[in-house]
């Protein structure tokens, strides 16, 4: 059965965040997301996004150290942090400021998602058995991965970071690494975890560390896929994701609508608006993005904050029952400009994809979130285009 110890997910982004509550929410555990709020406890798992992903490293760590405090206070007995499985955003320093402040001896990261063909093997990252540098994500506009070696993902810091091999001893100190290739591999590390280890991670470990935390159990009536109800909304600001997504769209006939620059302070196209309201209601889906063109982060950031407000005037009029959102980012500044900060994590075995309902806005879609960097499930792609 599942255990009433309060368990507390501290997750970098608002995909993550959400990813790992629905994993708790399939296991039939009450979950929560909040987002950058004070740390509450209201459900057996809750989830907080720090919104440090684009942090530098000193002012992710205070973030970090602000939520461990809170969470002294506000009764959290297990805590696991979330990091990007690509080791993007800060997660040295976030760890480096959590481990003194939750007075732990050491940290077990293991970033590996192997049932997502990623891995780690010498110490190196591997995406489906390529390295990740010989991959797209080494033209990550925010976080560009131009090496596979996980030392050098993780930048510089204090604490010494030792990969080890599966199975080994963990060291007495330290950021411990180890090769990850197999769903074994993380089931074996999860039994290490004590309370002087930090246990820190992806998706898999999450879920291994559940299954250790609150025994294995089979949840009963959790459906396998979320009900898509039409009209819906994607709203796509991932630099990664777009290109793929694009050429969905085009093979699904769905109409895209591509918000473009709009300066700080500037109107909306009222032409846009009125041309996303009117598809949406006529085609019963839509897609909106900012594109994948090269521009600056500065520029990127505009444009996502246009995209954001546009999402948000559409959903305000035109209603969509089911609103999918593509990248951490992304989601947080469309869920920002809704004023969103509490959601309900919807039971579904659905891998990969938070599936939230806001908390005190009854008209509000069921909202999905997936992280830029993984595809959307084919059930949810299909049922979404109709």
């Amino acid at each position: 059965m599942p255990s009433s110890i309060p368990i507390l997910v501290i997750a970098d982004d608002l995909s993550g965040a959400a990813e790992l509550a629905q994993i708790a929410a399939a296991r039939g555990l009450s979950a929560v997301v909040e987002r950058h709020t004070d740390c509450r406890i209201a459900a057996e798992v809750t989830a907080t996004d720090t919104d440090s992903r684009a942090s530098t490293a000193a002012t992710a760590a205070r973030q970090i150290e602000a939520i461990a405090e809170q969470a002294r206070r506000c009764g959290a007995v297990r805590i696991f942090k979330k990091v990007d499985s690509l080791l993007r955003g800060q997660p040295r320093a976030e760890i480096e400021a959590l481990v003194p402040a939750l007075r732990c001896e050491r940290t077990l990261l293991i970033p590996a998602n192997p049932s997502r063909g990623r891995t780690i093997s010498g110490g190196q990252y591997f995406v489906n058995g390529i390295p990740v540098n010989k991959t797209g994500f080494a033209d990550d506009p925010e976080f560009p991965r131009t090496s596979a070696d996980i030392a050098s993902l993780m930048g510089t810091g204090s604490l010494p970071i030792h990969n080890v091999r599966t199975p080994a001893e963990l060291p007495s100190a330290g950021i411990i690494v180890p090769d990850i290739e197999f769903a074994d591999d993380i089931r074996y590390w999860a039994e290490t975890i004590d309370s002087s280890v930090l246990a820190a991670g992806a998706a898999d470990l999450f879920a291994a560390m559940l299954d250790r935390w609150c025994g294995h159990f089979a949840a009963k009536d959790v459906p396998a896929s979320p009900s898509i109800e039409l009209p819906g909304l994607l709203v796509c600001g991932s630099h990664a994701a777009w290109q793929s997504r694009k050429d969905d769209c085009e093979c699904a006939k769905l109409p895209v609508l591509e918000v473009g620059r709009v300066h700080a302070g500037e109107r909306l196209d009222i032409d846009n608006f009125v041309t996303a309201s009117h598809a949406l209601r006529s085609h019963r889906a839509l897609v909106l993005s900012s594109g994948q063109a090269l521009i600056s982060l500065d520029e990127r950031g505009v444009r996502l904050q246009a995209l954001a407000r546009m999402a948000a005037l559409v959903i305000r009029q035109a209603k969509p029952r089911t609103l999918l959102l593509e990248g951490g980012a992304t989601a947080a500044a469309v869920v920002s400009q809704l004023g969103w900060n509490r959601f309900a994590a919807q039971p579904s075995t659905t891998p990969g994809v938070g599936i939230l309902k806001p908390s005190g806005d009854e008209a509000a879609p069921l909202v999905l979130i997936k992280p830029g960097s993984y595809p959307w499930p084919r059930e949810i792609w299909e049922s979404f285009c109709g």
